[in-house]
């Protein structure tokens, strides 16, 4: 094989020191910067490559010279070459994200390691250069970060930029736009996920974009970067289609479906939905035998009977799986499905009681629907109903429930994610939002038939059951925390706290006054999941007293050697009902920390004998004191202290004039598990 070496200097002292040679299309680029008596080798390759980047780094530098080598991710192409480096006698630190740490070890990399999500992302070299990394995470990997050299405004942006192409250049041409687009749209996830990212990086100021694989972009850096902002990928999403009729039509979907229900339901309870129809079943496989239709009409006909036997029930079983057959075969929705009123009444009916008639129970939730259907609507990113919804549909269900004389039982659970303002502070917004999704997945794989779970405004779920009683739904709500504390689909672990509360604790005395039992049922399990948060988060609370839980909604630590906004302060909290702490200075807020354990702190930044973040340094180093909610105020305010505050994950940093309602608002939403940094709703 012929093998061309060579160097090209990109930028001063900055050099690709990559192969000529392409394989399948796919060029590797490695990447050297310069700097004094340091030198930083980027994302070095793969074992193929060795011989050639090995050659022209040494043609640049000594080997000693070589202190740090960055991996962007765990990719082969990118860093298994690394252990060859170190057989050569390198002694650089690996610089990259745990995650992809984690799984590069395993090339048998020996070298120490700079984690840079545990450095600020950034680090700083003895020259006083600066080397930032921003994280992209599932680009393509959850641990994938890239380079930014602030002096010479390069974006060293790893598989971001690349392309896959046989006619390779070093520097991007009028063809590389395209080029570029057809790698992203195969190997990236999806825009949801690209597009935060590019809007990250059009914030940047950015001279050229030194890619991993393909070309180097030195012209138009903006035009890139909006295109791929605005590109639609992850084409391998889409689901292989089936051909129906080779399949065996209908039947065969019919046949799947009656597999799903026998799985369900009693055989006898299918056999007798289907006696005396045109559709006859084999009463030992249930597999149909013989129809006296179209193939299409058996299609609609098959969940029109089974809905006017057994009603929504049986529909809402088989839904899902009816989705996923349409979607793999390239069919039409039967009619009982596409109705909006349908969709509705399937919520309803799965609340049924049980011992009352069918027809009764359809009559009352149709009045139920009409009365409530102006205030449908759902959570964006759950697809679940919202808050708004759930109050309207609760409401119906106490009207029956005080028909009954309570005779049935109910529960509520609040579900709040407990680090939730910490991923929106670190990944972003979109990534928060993609948390609050995960569990609802969760939360819909545990889902019951008597089981339903609705979106609230914070991000959080209320989980309401019928036919429980509370020793049973706190078992629930045990299990519900430790499924999603063990689950590992989270781009970092999570916990939960769930508030919780059965309907016979608290309806005495309000059986002429549903409106008020509505809003003291909401309210309840409201301050249970505060206590929950309040005794340390991931925990279940399910009791209370009543009597007193109206009495503060929040305990509040003021720190701050101004006695004239420490006193403004105390008058406006203890108004809004909150209990308030005061400490003058940073070693008296620690006592009271230690002995009180508030829910919120408030802190001047300029405090005598302790400043306000080294008092939350301080609350960091211990375990119990880390998750209190940190906000800080000061007269100062700059690009500096805003970095260490973000650093120290303090919730909120509010400069001095500042509106008192505002604060207030922030602490409420802070106290409630609002996040004050994204919308996640």
């Amino acid at each position: 094989m012929d093998i061309k070496y060579g160097c090209e200097e990109i930028y001063e002292n900055i050099y690709w020191v990559g192969s000529y040679d392409k394989l399948n299309g796919l060029h590797c680029n490695p990447y050297l910067i310069i700097d004094g008596d340091e030198a930083i080798l980027i994302d070095p390759g793969s074992v193929i490559d060795f011989e050639i980047v090995y050659k022209n780094v040494t043609s640049l530098i000594d080997i000693e010279k070589l202190k740090y080598i960055v991996l962007s991710h765990q990719d082969p192409d990118i860093c298994s070459s690394t252990p060859l480096f170190e057989k050569k006698g390198v002694n650089a630190k690996i610089i990259t994200h745990w995650r992809t740490g984690t799984i590069a070890d395993h090339y048998g990399i020996k070298s120490k390691k700079y984690i840079v999500n545990e450095n600020r992302y950034e680090i700083t070299l003895k020259s006083g250069r600066k080397l930032k990394f921003i994280p992209t995470p599932y680009l393509h990997f959850p641990g994938a970060i890239v380079t930014y050299d602030a002096e010479s405004k390069i974006l060293f942006s790893s598989d971001l930029f690349g392309a896959i192409s046989t006619k390779w250049s070093l520097y991007a041409d009028e063809s590389y736009m395209e080029v570029m687009k057809t790698f992203h749209e195969h190997y990236m996830p999806g825009n949801q996920i690209l597009r935060p990212v590019m809007e990250v990086f059009l914030k940047m100021d950015i001279s050229m974009i030194a890619s991993q694989h393909g070309s180097i972009i030195k012209e138009n850096v903006k035009n890139y970067i909006m295109e791929l902002r605005d590109l639609q990928c992850g084409v391998l999403l889409n689901p292989i289609k089936k051909e129906l009729m080779k399949s065996g039509g209908y039947t065969f979907l019919c046949n799947k479906i009656l597999d799903r229900l026998k799985a369900t339901f009693k055989e006898k309870d299918i056999l007798k939905c289907f006696e005396g129809t045109d559709i006859e079943l084999n009463k030992d496989t249930l597999n149909i035998t013989n129809f006296y239709c179209t193939e299409l009409e058996l299609w609609e006909n098959f969940f029109e009977i089974i809905y006017t036997i057994k009603g929504a029930r049986w529909i809402t079983v088989i839904q899902p799986m009816v989705t996923n057959l349409i979607i793999e075969y390239e069919t039409v929705m039967p009619e009982i499905f596409r109705s909006k009123m349908m969709e509705s009444e399937n919520l309803l009916i799965e609340l049924r009681d049980k011992n009352k008639k069918l027809t009764d129970r359809i009559s009352q939730l149709n009045k139920n629907i009409k009365e409530t259907s102006d205030s449908i609507m759902k959570c964006p990113i759950t697809n679940f109903y919202n808050e708004e919804f759930f109050a309207g549909y609760l409401s119906k269900e106490l009207n029956i429930l005080v028909q009954e004389k309570f005779k049935s039982k109910r529960a509520l659970l609040y579900i709040d994610i407990d680090n939730i303002n910490k991923i929106n502070n670190i990944y972003g917004n979109a990534i928060g939002d993609e948390t609050i999704k995960n569990l609802a997945y969760i939360l819909n794989s545990m889902k019951e038939e008597t089981h339903l779970i609705f979106k609230r405004k914070a991000p959080g779920f209320a989980y309401f059951i019928t036919g429980i009683s509370k020793s049973e739904a706190i078992e629930l709500a045990e299990t519900i925390r430790n499924k999603v504390e063990k689950s590992e689909i989270f781009i970092e672990s999570i916990t939960v706290s769930i508030g919780l509360i059965s309907f016979d604790e608290i309806y005495d005395g309000f059986e002429e006054n549903k409106e008020k039992l509505l809003k003291e049922i909401m309210k309840a399990t409201q301050y249970r999941l505060i206590a929950a948060k309040r005794l340390g988060m991931n925990m279940v609370v399910g009791n209370s007293d009543f009597k007193n839980y109206k009495e503060t909604i929040g305990k509040i630590l003021i720190v701050d050697k101004d006695y004239t906004n420490m006193d403004v302060l105390k008058t406006a909290f203890k108004y809004e009902n909150f209990h308030v702490l005061t400490a003058e200075n940073g070693y008296e807020a620690l006592k009271v920390i230690e002995k009180e354990s508030p829910d919120l702190i408030i802190s001047e930044i300029m405090l005598p004998k302790m400043e306000g973040f080294i008092l939350r340094e301080k609350m960091i180093e211990d375990s119990k004191e880390k998750s209190i909610p940190f906000i800080v105020m000061s007269h100062q305010k700059n690009e500096d202290s805003v970095i260490r505050a973000m650093a120290l994950e303090v919730d909120y940093y509010f400069q001095k004039p500042f509106l008192l309602s505002e604060m207030i608002g922030v602490v409420k939403k802070i106290i409630k598990g609002v996040t004050v940094n994204g919308n996640n709703d």
